[in-house]
């Protein structure tokens, strides 16, 4: 298959005051550049920060590839929060979604009825799935509202990536193919799912 490839490239030099905007990174690397350089002319404490920092190999410290590599497990680790406690909130509306049905069960998606769409944005608008098992939260998403998919203009959620995969694999563990998912509408654009 073709696949198209799309870059960023550094050809018009923005900057904002003194500082180089990176059109990729934005100003991430020319604040720490610049507080590097601060930090060093006022006797301040040398920053951490190891990418964009260019004074960060003068420091005595560990070789920097295995820092970038513990910073990297750092960002990617998952964090278990399951034993967060959650005030549940006030249901405003709820609907139930029948898994016998293919497109619930064999696919990380939500269609939002007819009734309760004006609860909901635009088309691609972000819209914020919660699971609260137990009064604990289980997981929460930032997922896309698509008003394309279906004909009538209604919002469909579809988890997509990762947390598709990590809501199909909870939904499986949670419940059978004849069962069905209570959804509760907490505010505009939030929508929880609650199991005791």
């Amino acid at each position: 298959r073709k696949v198209v490839i799309y870059t960023l490239t550094e050809a018009i030099n923005l900057s904002l005051y003194s500082l180089f905007i990176d059109v990729a990174a934005g100003l991430e690397y020319s604040l720490i550049e610049y507080y590097q350089t601060f930090n060093s002319k006022n006797n301040h404490p040398p920053l951490q920060n190891i990418a964009g920092n260019k004074t960060h190999a003068q420091i005595n410290e560990p070789k920097i590839d295995t820092l970038e590599i513990e910073e990297k497990v750092e960002e990617d680790r998952q964090y278990k929060i399951e034993d967060v406690s959650f005030n549940v909130p006030i249901t405003i509306e709820k609907f139930e979604q029948d898994l016998s049905r293919s497109t619930y069960w064999d696919f990380p998606t939500i269609n939002i009825p007819t009734e309760f769409s004006k609860y909901f944005g635009n088309h691609e608008e972000v819209a914020c799935l919660t699971i609260i098992k137990n009064e604990k939260l289980q997981k929460e998403f930032s997922v896309k509202i698509n008003r394309t998919a279906l004909k009538n203009g209604t919002p469909r959620l579809y988890v997509s990536g990762n947390d598709g995969r990590w809501f199909q694999d909870w939904k499986h563990s949670n419940f059978n193919r004849e069962g069905k998912i209570v959804f509760h509408i907490i505010s505009f654009n939030k929508i929880f799912i609650i199991l005791d």
